[in-house]
């Protein structure tokens, strides 16, 4: 899943601002594969564990020092990380004024600060979140709509 430009990017109860793009990723970190004797092939697959990490890149912009961002996350934190998207009244399951919001309970794993100098000077933020599950089964993203 990849949103570019959400309308609002919240983790623990913080906004996040200046939010470029919210993107999930999702990797089998354990296969099971069985061959059968006929031939080189597999015959069966399975994701025995899956892995979800959510990233969120943002514009930083230039602050003074005593108004730096204190509610920066850092790795470890743990909270619950959200973001809305809006949508107008178009075509699909999220029409008339309603929006869909991806919510997941995550811990920052990484942030990085990037600065490309040949865009004009621009510096991005990176966090990087590891999605979790309540129980190890339930998903640990869920998408809905806000009223």
């Amino acid at each position: 899943m990849l949103v570019v430009s959400p309308s609002e990017v919240r983790f623990g109860g913080v906004t996040l601002e200046r939010v470029e793009l919210f993107a999930v990723s999702r990797k089998a970190v354990e296969l099971v594969v069985e061959w059968g004797d006929a031939g080189p092939r597999p015959m069966f697959a399975d994701a025995a564990r899956i892995e979800t990490r959510i990233m969120v890149v943002s514009e930083v912009v230039r602050t003074p020092p005593r108004e730096m961002g204190v509610d920066t996350p850092v790795p470890g934190d743990l909270g619950v990380l959200s973001c809305a998207v809006s949508v107008g009244s178009g075509v699909g399951p999220w029409n008339g004024g309603r929006t869909p919001i991806v919510v997941a309970s995550a811990m920052v794993t990484k942030v990085e600060y990037d600065f490309e100098n040949q865009r004009g000077g621009v510096a991005r933020r990176r966090i990087e979140f590891l999605a979790l599950s309540s129980d190890g089964v339930i998903a640990e993203i869920s998408v809905g709509g806000a009223a």
